[in-house]
């Protein structure tokens, strides 16, 4: 973001060092201006005000420095997928946010509609008289399943020895 200003601003100089620990985002050197550059959360206090402390620091220590004025204007640019917008508080602080681009939604296939049945037809369920072998092998596995019982209850539960097999046999009739 800061090439961004120094493209459009050829006077202003960016990380500049004021004293060996303290360097400033932003100068323009012949008007002693200094601008802090700080991402959207410090629009608004509490860190507003740290981020104005810290401008402060590099303005008292900068020879006859002084806060940045409106000299910035507001602009934006895009890098990869993203738009980065920058405000010029009037305060010092320069706000930046990003903000991601739109991508092309992906595309979404529409199934075509199901045809229509052909004339006569009638669906037959699968345990109706009409289905002769569904039907019956759906009654002959409800009297497995129902023998299998009560042999449990007439042998006194010696009958279950033999009821995974004959489960298996009337699922197999059933479905």
């Amino acid at each position: 973001m800061q090439d961004d200003i120094t493209d459009r601003y050829s006077e202003i100089d960016r990380e500049v060092y004021i004293t060996p620990s303290l360097r400033c985002d932003l100068l323009r050197t012949l008007y002693s201006e200094i601008w802090e550059v700080k991402p959207s959360s410090y629009a608004k206090d509490p860190k507003k005000q740290k981020g104005l402390e810290q401008l402060n620091k590099y303005v008292e220590a900068y020879n006859n420095g002084a806060v940045g004025g409106s000299y910035i204007t507001d602009s934006n640019f895009v890098i990869e997928d993203y738009t980065v917008n920058y405000y010029n508080m009037q305060n010092g602080l320069i706000i930046y946010k990003f903000k991601k681009n739109n991508k092309q939604p992906d595309t979404v296939v529409v199934p075509e509609p199901e045809k229509e049945k052909e004339e006569g037809y009638s669906y037959t369920p699968k345990i109706s008289p009409e289905n002769e072998f569904g039907y019956w092998g759906t009654l002959i596995g409800i009297a497995i399943i129902g023998g299998t019982l009560v042999e449990d209850v007439a042998t006194g539960g010696v009958g279950i020895v033999d009821d995974a097999a004959s489960f298996a046999l009337a699922y197999s009739l059933i479905y």
